[in-house]
């Protein structure tokens, strides 16, 4: 068994994997919402609190993992302590405290280990892949399943919540803001050579599973369904505006953990689907920290990859 901490800005996952038949299997998966993101200063460092606050948490799985015997504990961080100016500071403190090594991934590395992840269980061959984080939203486009471009943005469902919205629930002013602010970002990604057209986007990461959650719930989908249409996404956002107290009622019973923060992350992701002409969200069960694992253990020569996660690992 292998387990994978990853450090995001709004939580912190701890992921315990068996390798079955030379593939990763999720047998355990615990999270914490620290909102890291909302711990850092006017001078754009981690706050003591914020390290505390990561230290206290890791501690806490590092009391779990003592007791289970594995083969080997990766720990990730993501915009989390990428996006901090006293980086290499705050990780040298945590990782004291806690004794875990500590990998703060580049934005194009968190991007790359997503789609490493979503291709084993997506079909699409060509597309784009979505990840909104706390404090960062990563998009991959791909081609035959293989990576074209990766970038990373510097906005996420946490960081717009905490800069752009006054109250719970964000106002149609302040939706409005966010989208205007992700479009920018998005303006300066030079497109690679793909014809979009209706494309469906594959969705990674906790803010997208919450928004097809709650796109299930309004629509009395199964809850098992991981597709979400784009008018649908849209609707939702309307609705906000229409009615602010059912919505918050809805939100509090299906994911009361992201109240506050699902509709600035719903806000970036309709804003790339608009962007991208996208008709719909697949919503991969793997993302991040299945595409790190993979690596891992692929570089090491425990498992064995297909021609195709070659090409993805030599680059």
């Amino acid at each position: 068994m292998y387990a994978v901490i990853d450090i995001g800005s709004n939580t912190i996952r701890l992921s315990i994997f068996n390798i079955v038949e030379n593939k990763i299997k999720l047998i355990l998966n615990k999270k914490e919402m620290t909102g890291l993101a909302s711990y850092v200063d006017k001078h754009k460092n981690l706050t003591k609190e914020g390290i505390a606050k990561a230290i206290d948490v890791l501690l806490e799985y590092r009391n779990v993992l003592d007791q289970i015997h594995l083969e080997q504990v990766f720990v990730f961080a993501t915009a989390s302590l990428r996006n901090v100016h006293n980086s290499i500071e705050a990780t040298a403190i945590i990782s004291r405290h806690c004794g875990f090594d500590i990998r703060v991934l580049s934005g194009k590395e968190e991007a790359m280990f997503d789609h490493f992840g979503s291709i084993q269980t997506v079909t699409e061959k060509y597309g784009l892949l979505v990840d909104i984080g706390g404090g960062s939203t990563e998009l991959v486009f791909y081609k035959d399943k293989e990576i074209v471009k990766a970038v990373s943005i510097p906005i996420g469902s946490l960081t717009m919540y905490t800069s752009h919205v006054a109250e719970i629930l964000p106002k149609k002013s302040e939706i409005k803001k966010i989208g205007e602010i992700a479009g920018k970002h998005l303006s300066h990604i030079q497109l690679p050579d793909l014809k979009f057209d209706n494309l469906t986007i594959c969705g990674v990461g906790g803010t997208v599973r919450a928004a097809c959650k709650l796109n299930n719930t309004m629509l009395g989908l199964a809850k098992d369904n991981v597709r979400m249409e784009i008018e649908d996404l849209n609707a939702m956002i309307a609705y906000l505006q229409k009615d602010k107290k059912e919505m918050s009622g809805i939100l509090l019973k299906v994911v009361p953990e992201r109240v506050h923060t699902l509709f600035p992350g719903m806000t970036i992701l309709n804003t790339i689907a608009s962007n991208y002409n996208a008709g719909s969200v697949i919503v991969s069960t793997y993302g991040v920290r299945e595409g790190y694992l993979y690596y891992q253990l692929l570089k090491k020569g425990i498992i064995q990859g297909d021609d195709l996660y070659e090409k993805l690992y030599a680059k």
